[in-house]
């Protein structure tokens, strides 16, 4: 699903998954790159791979098997941990669709987000894309075994 609006209230992603029969999801989105005035505690780094979510509202056996999946395909990979029990994306909403939708976050570490020159290493988008590529085909073997 692809979905408009997150940053005024998550409505596409709130509707989207409704009689879908959905039973994974993994929301994809950026996150803060590293800037001097970014605590790096706070942040992921350009260039060392997307960034795995964990937060209480996420799934934490998704989570880590995403983290499995990289390792095992030597994919770089950072973690990202989000307390407060929310992570600010779709992931947030989707997760409490219908009865309740197993969800991951990966995302992209950016530098300057909302602002007209927000950086992304293009390294990062493509190891996003090999994750969940690599994620998708072990579970849909995973399923239809």
């Amino acid at each position: 699903m692809f979905s408009s609006q997150e940053e005024v209230g998550t409505r596409g992603a709130k509707v989207g998954p409704y009689m879908k029969g959905v039973d994974e999801a993994i929301a994809v989105d950026v996150s803060f790159g590293y800037t001097p005035s970014c605590k790096k505690s706070d942040c992921g780094e350009l260039g060392k791979g997307p960034m795995v979510g964990f937060s209480p509202i996420l799934s934490a056996t998704m989570s880590n098997k995403l983290r499995e999946i990289a390792e095992k395909n030597s994919i770089p990979y950072q973690v990202e941990v989000m307390g407060g029990g929310h992570t600010g994306t779709n992931a947030d909403v989707i997760s409490v669709s219908e009865s309740g939708i197993k969800t991951a976050l990966v995302s992209i570490p950016e530098k300057y987000m909302h602002s007209p020159i927000e950086i992304v290493d293009t390294n990062d988008v493509d190891n996003t894309a090999k994750l969940l590529a690599a994620y998708i085909r072990e579970r849909a073997g995973e399923i239809n075994a």
